[in-house]
């Protein structure tokens, strides 16, 4: 296929302008930043603090970022973010309150996941979040959680195909809703 996934990494610097165009134009998309307004990207010099800090988060260990990348037409179409359990005790502690989460309070990841506009609705999420969660399953994660906004629809879709599960008793002042997957049944 002419998709390929691409980690954020520092030895990324021949390409830097390629990748921080692409952090742009998904980032700058109005039903992006609508969903979620701290994903907000306006300038290039913004695009690039956020290469910056991606690449940053990888060497700590707080997230791993990943392109996804349409090598037919040199462009990035997406990005898909795993947030280790460490991580997600300190930016999410209220999560391990609901559902499957209390169980796994010590092994919950999280994935977030942007897509240009022109190729939503086309599977590349769903194909891509779920080579990652087999990867994470065979890496020892036992649960993992996303947010999508309850006016997210294809996003929602997403998360229902990989076999979510939504969880009603959380929504944030942004309209956020919760999800969680536990990889331990065979469903994956």
């Amino acid at each position: 296929n002419n998709f390929q996934l691409q980690p954020m990494t520092p030895d990324m610097e021949p390409k830097r302008d390629f990748f921080i165009k692409g952090l742009l134009e998904i980032f700058s998309d109005k039903d992006v930043f609508e969903q979620n307004y701290l994903t907000k990207l306006t300038t290039y010099k913004e695009a690039e603090q956020k290469l910056d800090h991606s690449i940053a988060s990888g060497i700590t260990q707080q997230s791993w970022d990943y392109f996804l990348i349409n090598s037919k037409n040199n462009e990035v179409i997406g990005v898909i973010t795993i947030i280790p359990p460490i991580a997600v005790r300190q930016l999410y502690p209220f999560v391990t309150l609901f559902g499957q989460a209390k169980k796994h309070s010590n092994n919950l990841w999280f994935i977030e996941y942007y897509v240009s506009r022109r190729e939503r609705n086309r599977g590349h999420m769903s194909f891509w979040i779920d080579a990652l969660l087999k990867v994470l399953k065979d890496q020892g994660a036992t649960c993992i959680g996303a947010f999508s906004n309850q006016t997210n629809e294809a996003s929602q879709q997403v998360l229902r195909k990989l076999n979510f599960d939504h969880y009603d008793d959380y929504n944030d002042h942004q309209g956020q809703q919760l999800w969680l997957k536990e990889l331990c049944d065979t469903s994956l």
